[in-house]
């Protein structure tokens, strides 16, 4: 039986099967590795993997590292990844749900302003990309979470910005107020907040 699999990254990560908590069932690369295949959504060669999360040794070494990894991933996640003996990646036709997906799917697709949807999905950015998470010697993966938190963050940045622009547009001053606050949370280097 497929089990449901709940992702949240946006700030310190949760990762829920079936409403009961994995973090502490999963190694940190474990977690570093089912979080990379969830964003990202490709098929990766294992080659790339290893090079991604083991930097130093041998290419011979970082492979026997992801396969000493993955049978505990696979027994907690099951049928949410797809490994194959030379290819892995996240099974997006299984049961999840990943904030990420939602969080930008909702700011990225909307084409006409509905503010308390807006309002619902930037309700989903409790803090940056894996608030707190880091894993040693993999600066290749490091790289990929500083990209990811930049770019999910220039995207609250914005959805604040056009929530904003709504309620000063509507003379919604309050509300407008404070969405004022959150944006400045995320973007306080800002001195002004020009209105667009």
């Amino acid at each position: 039986m497929l089990k449901n699999l709940k992702l949240a990254l946006l700030g310190v990560p949760q990762i829920m099967r079936d409403k009961a908590p994995l973090h502490e069932q999963l190694a940190r690369k474990e977690q570093a590795l089912l979080f990379h295949m969830a964003v990202n959504g490709r098929v990766y060669q294992r080659t790339t993997i290893a090079a991604l999360f083991w930097e130093n040794g041998t290419h011979g070494r970082a492979l026997g590292n992801l396969r000493d990894l993955l049978p505990n991933l696979r027994l907690m996640c099951g049928a949410h990844l797809s490994i194959t003996h030379q290819t892995i990646a996240f099974n997006r036709h299984s049961a999840y749900w990943l904030d990420v997906e939602v969080f930008q799917s909702g700011l990225q697709g909307a084409t006409t302003l509905d503010p308390s949807a807006l309002c619902n999905t930037l309700d989903l950015y409790r803090g940056e990309f894996l608030t707190d998470f880091s894993i040693r010697n993999a600066p290749e993966f490091e790289h990929w979470l500083l990209a990811q938190r930049e770019q999910l963050n220039a995207l609250a940045v914005q959805g604040w910005q056009r929530l904003l622009n709504h309620y000063v547009a509507q003379g919604e001053y309050l509300l407008g107020l404070d969405a004022a606050k959150q944006l400045l949370k995320l973007a306080p280097w800002q001195e002004s907040l020009p209105l667009r």
